[in-house]
C-alpha cells in the first residue's frame, strides 16, 4: 500500500481536487438578466420559500441595469431536492435592501434564466 501511494500520489491529489471542484461549481446555473431599470445589489438563492432561509447574497457586485449575470450554485444543492420536489426560490434586492421581484424555478435542468423586473408595490 506505502509503494502504491508513493508512485500514484499525485494522480490521488489532482482526483480529490477534482472532485471538490466538482461539488462546488458542478451544479446549477442562473442567469439573472436585470430589467428592473434600476440595480440589483443582492440576489438570494434557497430551496425553502422562507425568507429566514435565504442563502448567503450570490453577488460580488451589483447588476446595472440592463446587464445580466450568472450566478453558479454548488453541486449540494442540487442534491437536497430531487424529481417533483426541485425547487429553488430565488429573491433579487435593490442597494436598499427593499425586495425588486423573487421567483419559483421547479425546472431539472442545470440552467434557469430569471429575467427580473420591477414588481409593484
Amino acid at each position: 500500500m506505502k509503494n502504491f501511494l508513493a508512485r500514484k500520489w499525485k494522480w490521488l491529489l489532482i482526483g480529490l481536487i477534482a472532485l471538490g471542484l466538482f461539488v462546488q461549481f458542478g451544479g446549477m446555473t442562473v442567469a439573472v438578466v436585470n430589467h428592473a431599470l434600476m440595480p440589483i445589489c443582492a440576489v438570494h438563492v434557497s430551496t425553502s420559500p422562507d425568507a429566514a432561509d435565504w442563502g448567503p447574497n450570490r453577488l460580488r457586485n451589483p447588476i446595472p441595469s440592463p446587464q445580466s449575470r450568472d450566478i453558479h450554485l454548488p453541486l449540494y444543492m442540487n442534491f437536497l431536492k430531487t424529481g417533483e420536489n426541485r425547487v429553488f426560490y430565488v429573491w433579487a434586492l435593490d442597494c436598499d435592501g427593499e425586495l425588486i421581484n423573487q421567483s419559483a424555478h421547479t425546472g431539472k435542468g442545470s440552467l434557469f434564466l430569471w429575467e427580473v423586473t420591477r414588481t409593484s408595490p
